[in-house]
């Protein structure tokens, strides 16, 4: 009779978990790329500059203000006080060093450009640059003092 026929015929081939798994692993990648563009175009970091060649050729007048930082033997004390929510900058130099009137404080993200923040503060009559303390986020920043003609570069943490 027809009963030992119908138990040998094949199953369909969606029934199969071989096709299945040869179906999943492409399906896989091509998911995981799409979510990847999807990422890519969704997070812009902003770390590329437009005009990336000028922006290269211009390092060596950074370095320059860099060297001409150490020349002036500049330092500067810097006092963050939470509590009236301001900072004050101090400046010291040997002989060659002037105080300039304005100086701009600069809070640096190194991942996100959306984050920074520049000040410009005005010195008072002590010699003292003081400003209102901006909020930032916890994390890694690289803080700049500059003038025109030279510049100074921390790390800093913030809790």
């Amino acid at each position: 009779m027809n009963t030992e026929a119908s138990s040998s015929s094949p199953r369909p081939w969606f029934r199969e978990p071989w096709v299945w798994l040869i179906i999943a692993l492409p399906a896989s990648a091509v998911f995981g790329g799409i979510i990847t563009i999807w990422i890519a175009v969704e997070s812009d970091d902003g770390l590329v500059q437009d005009d990336y060649y000028k922006y290269g050729m211009e390092i060596n007048k950074t370095l320059g203000r860099d060297k001409a930082a150490v020349r002036y033997e500049l330092v500067a004390n810097l006092i963050i006080s939470e509590a009236q929510n301001n900072i004050q900058i101090s400046l010291e130099g040997n002989d060659k060093f002037i105080s300039p009137s304005s100086i701009k404080l600069s809070f640096l993200h190194p991942t996100i450009k959306g984050q920074d923040q520049v000040l410009v503060f005005q010195t008072d009559s002590n010699g003292v640059y003081a400003g209102a303390l901006p909020s930032l986020i916890s994390g890694n920043w690289y803080l700049q003092i500059e003038a025109d003609d030279w510049r100074l570069l921390e790390d800093i943490f913030i809790e």
